[in-house]
């Protein structure tokens, strides 16, 4: 009998996949952003969104933002007529989409062993059939009600939180009744959750240095699920770490390791992978396709192919830094084209940035822009439009076919999360532990969502 790992090699085998062919729209089921990557394949792109487009952009201003909250690292949700989001004061809130009024707040115990920058819910929400998911600090994971903030279940991944130094940082993802959450700290996991009971399907665990940062990617068809993890140096120097700045492709039902590939396997120098993975089937020469699966470590974009492993491309368009190259939600993937920001370290310097497109198929640029500050986060596509976010506060729209600028906006900090939908761009803010770097200043009010729209309406 076959194995489901010898399916998977013989998906792969002949490397060029003529009959895959998947809809990025497939995933998508309304105009919204419930989850982190905007689908289950992560490509942070909204193929539901017609309003904004590049001839209309350069309109956009303030229509309104959130009251002030505690600094913001990650992005916001749109499901349901309603806006989400975390903080740091370890709380997830809930605003209207016509005003931006707060509606819910709610507030589970915070992981008071961890420095004042990692105690707050730092991953995104994830909205789905009315119920709102997230991971706190503790590492607990909670369901609550997404039109009152009531809690429904909470599963505690591991108990001994404190002594090992259990958080979170990896916004879930979800598929067919599964919810796959990950840890950072001396016992990292992935987990598999019954999204209704909240009960534990499967584990897994990395190992240290195994940590994970971001969200996981989902192929639907396949049943598989991938996840990137942290550098092998992360917490026990000359540790072995065997699944350390790796890619990991596991059965979504059972947790079994397909494959697995290892970019780094000595890092002293923090080159962890930092960006989530995304699934795409990229389309070559006399209409070729190759199902693939790219992510990036601050070393560079890695494209492998999503059944074997096998290595496809990988392209670096800056210097490998610990500070540097793309991160946090800083790739977003559609049009062929893997769109992405990715920071530049100079000796002595300012960090600064740059915004590019690469082809998906090769990997060979096709257009590059540089930013004056660093990029902070946040890329999203939508309708022919690249968004992304800076440090020094700015959020600017590019056009995707070929990077010319289209509009900037302002953030009183930097721009750490964005998503497009209905006709309006979401863009939040703050971080105060890296603004020194980054060049952002708080704002009077605290930190908050920005809504803007087509002329502030």
């Amino acid at each position: 009998m076959p194995t489901r790992r010898s399916v998977l090699l013989s998906l792969g085998a002949a490397g060029v996949l003529a009959n895959t062919r998947v809809s990025f729209a497939a995933d998508h089921v309304s105009a919204a952003w419930p989850r982190y990557g905007s689908d289950i394949r992560n490509t942070r792109f909204n193929a539901n969104e017609f309003t904004l487009a590049p001839d209309n952009v350069a309109r956009l201003k303030l229509k309104w933002k959130t009251a002030g909250a505690g600094p913001i690292q990650s992005g916001a949700v749109i499901a349901d007529g309603r806006v989400y989001y975390s903080t740091w004061n370890h709380e997830v809130r809930a605003a209207t989409l016509e005003s931006g009024r707060a509606l819910w707040k709610f507030a589970p115990p915070a992981n008071e062993l961890l420095p004042p920058h990692e105690q707050g819910i730092r991953d995104t929400p994830h909205v789905e059939n009315g119920r709102l998911y997230v991971v706190d600090s503790r590492s607990a994971v909670h369901c609550v009600d997404a039109a009152t903030g009531k809690p429904i279940w909470e599963t505690l991944l591991n108990p001994a939180w404190r002594e090992l130094a259990t958080h979170t940082l990896h916004a879930p993802n979800a598929f067919d009744g599964r919810l796959i959450v990950g840890t950072a700290g001396l016992q990292p996991q992935i987990a598999c959750l019954d999204m209704a009971s909240g009960q534990i399907r499967w584990r897994f665990y990395p190992g240290v240095g195994g940590s994970l940062w971001t969200s996981p990617a989902i192929d639907a068809r396949q049943r598989i699920v991938y996840n990137v993890t942290g550098d092998p140096k992360s917490y026990a120097a000359g540790s072995p770490a065997p699944y350390g700045n790796s890619i990991l492709a596991q059965d979504l039902d059972s947790g079994e390791l397909l494959w697995h590939r290892q970019v780094e396997t000595d890092d002293p120098f923090n080159m962890d992978f930092s960006t989530h993975p995304m699934l795409f089937d990229a389309i070559g020469p006399r209409g070729a396709r190759r199902a693939c699966v790219g992510a990036a470590n601050k070393r560079a974009f890695h494209v492998w192919d999503r059944y074997t492993g096998e290595l496809v491309w990988r392209a670096a368009l800056t210097a490998a830094h610990a500070g540097g190259g793309p991160l946090a939600d800083s790739t977003a993937v559609v049009y062929n084209r893997i769109f992405l920001t990715s920071n530049a370290y100079s000796a002595g310097g300012p960090f600064t940035s740059v915004a590019a497109c690469l082809n998906a198929f090769t990997g060979g640029i096709e257009w590059w822009v540089h930013n004056p500050s660093t990029a902070a986060g946040g890329v999203c596509i939508a309708n022919g439009v690249m968004f992304y976010g800076q440090g020094d506060g700015a959020v600017r729209a590019v056009d995707a076919a070929s990077g010319k600028a289209l509009w900037q906006g302002q953030l009183p900090s930097q721009c750490r999360g964005l998503a497009v939908a209905g006709g309006v761009l979401y863009a939040a803010h703050g971080e105060p532990y890296v603004q020194s770097r980054a060049g952002g200043a708080k704002g009077p009010n605290g930190y908050a969502v920005h809504a803007f729209s087509l002329d502030g309406t």
